[in-house]
């Protein structure tokens, strides 16, 4: 079990060999993985009741493509048994958040492994359908279809 405070998770993790910092502006844990020479930072806070994890796409929303961007981002999280895409309009952001709540201020340590382990991987795969809606030159047709070949790829 790990107490739902800065410093036990930031010894947990640096035990698993990620390279976490703590960011003292914003009290967070982050972490910047580098998957296909992209940058994908993630960042870890808790209120000592809940865990919250976000890892950030590499890549900045223009208002236009907004409603077909959040059109596809609700069906991949239609379609994953561990939803959580999402975006911020105002600051052009689109990331993947993971919750995990605590029992009695505390997780269980391969929970948050786990977690983990499945944002670094569904943020780089669909990271590719996400630029492509992000570019704008794509019809929403084309995205659904981008979506479920994704979604068949990550299922097997």
């Amino acid at each position: 079990m790990i107490t739902l405070n800065i410093k036990q998770l930031l010894e947990h993790l640096r035990a698993q060999n990620y390279d976490a910092q703590f960011q003292e502006l914003t009290h967070q844990v982050y972490i910047v993985f580098t998957i296909d020479h992209r940058e994908f930072p993630l960042f870890i806070k808790t209120d000592g009741e809940v865990l919250q994890l976000m890892i950030f796409m590499p890549c900045r929303v223009e208002q236009p493509v907004v409603p077909d961007l959040a059109r596809v981002l609700h069906l991949i999280n239609k379609e994953l048994d561990l939803p959580g895409f999402g975006m911020d309009e105002n600051q052009g952001l689109v990331f993947y958040r993971g919750f995990i709540p605590s029992s009695n201020g505390k997780i269980e340590s391969d929970l948050l492994d786990q977690i983990l382990h499945s944002m670094i991987k569904l943020a780089p795969t669909f990271f590719p359908l996400i630029a492509y809606a992000v570019s704008g030159t794509a019809t929403f047709n084309k995205l659904v279809v981008r979506a479920k070949e994704t979604l068949t790829k990550l299922r097997t």
